[in-house]
């Protein structure tokens, strides 16, 4: 996890700058979806870095918990940006 997800956030980071340039976004992609991912960019950021003090502190259980859900909001948010995971 600790590879994938912040390759997941970065991905996500770059495609929302990108579709945020573009006139005319792409088929499936919404006006509302994109604001909705770049919330939730932001959120997903600072929830992953709690869950990596939450390793540092020892807390292992609450640390993969919370990863899980960064990458299971991560993936969720690819989707709805029309990305390839």
């Amino acid at each position: 996890m600790s590879e994938s997800v912040p390759g997941m956030l970065d991905a996500i980071t770059k495609r929302v700058v990108d579709l945020g340039k573009m006139r005319r976004l792409p088929a499936g992609v919404t006006k509302e979806s994109l604001a909705a991912a770049g919330a939730t960019i932001d959120s997903s950021k600072a929830a992953w870095a709690a869950a990596a003090e939450a390793h540092q502190g020892g807390n292992i259980a609450e640390a993969v918990r919370m990863g899980t859900s960064v990458k299971m909001q991560a993936a969720e948010t690819m989707r709805s940006l029309g990305m390839e995971m």
